[in-house]
């Protein structure tokens, strides 16, 4: 039976295009599908997965021959594929992994499944947990979108389109609320450290006060004019992907929801 082909790129930040870089994308992604590594020119720091599928059009739903291709031959090898994409994406991106993975980041999965482009955005709040969505459910969301009149028709003409998950305007204020977050957090664990060597200071104190017959402290450990910790700020839910936007090169989009 036909099996569809895949390709791996890495997009990277260009500090990591080194020797080095080439060699690690390779040692995570080689075992996956053929690899390769490029520097990234936007802040779409991520993975690429192509797939090619020679001959054995699959988009159009209401063709009887390209459904049985994507019944039979392109989906079940995608599924595949992607199990094996998110086993890595984890190991990349999950803090427990990191020493492992060599500290990559990816930002982005990427979809390459002519004549679209998927561009999947990854999601990860600051107290590191990591929301990796389910990819092959969301391609089957927007391959029935591609088949709908408003897409054929926004698409029409155009080789190619990029479809972002979620819309670019949601990518946008994801990454800001992230950013907020994470300052938010680093001054949390600053001022966290900051209260914890202060109470060992004071505990360390009133132990020597008892040795010289000074009452110690109480049994939570507090002493007047001592801090309590503060709270840990509020983050928030792991990104839920209810839109795709479909974007031509000139740069014009069509966001629908996903059905």
């Amino acid at each position: 039976m036909y099996k569809p082909t895949f390709y791996i790129t890495m997009e990277a930040d260009p500090a990591r295009f080194t020797p080095e870089g080439q060699g690690l994308a390779s040692r995570l992604w080689s075992f996956t599908a053929p690899v390769d590594m490029k520097p990234s020119l936007t802040q779409e720091l991520g993975v690429l997965l192509r797939m090619k599928c020679t001959g054995r059009p699959y988009w159009n739903a209401a063709d009887a021959a390209q459904q049985k291709n994507w019944e039979v031959v392109a989906r079940p090898a995608l599924a595949n594929k992607l199990h094996s994409v998110a086993d890595v994406l984890r190991g990349c991106n999950e803090k427990r992994y990191q020493h492992y993975e060599g500290d990559i980041h990816h930002v982005w999965l990427k979809l390459q499944l002519a004549p679209y482009q998927l561009r999947i955005r990854l999601d990860a709040d600051a107290a590191g947990n990591e929301y990796i969505p389910d990819a092959l459910a969301l391609v089957d969301a927007v391959r029935a979108l591609a088949n709908s009149p408003e897409v054929q028709a926004f698409a029409e003409g155009e080789e190619q389109l990029a479809v972002y998950l979620p819309s670019r305007t949601e990518v946008e204020a994801l990454a800001a609320t992230r950013a907020a977050e994470a300052e938010a957090w680093a001054a949390w664990e600053t001022a966290a450290k900051a209260a914890e060597e202060e109470a060992l200071g004071e505990a360390g104190g009133d132990a020597g006060d008892a040795g010289n017959g000074c009452a110690p402290a109480d049994a939570a450990g507090e002493s007047a004019g001592q801090a309590p910790l503060p709270a840990k700020p509020a983050l928030a839910p792991g990104l839920s992907i209810t839109t795709a936007e479909f974007v031509k090169p000139s740069g014009e989009g069509l966001v629908l929801p996903l059905p």
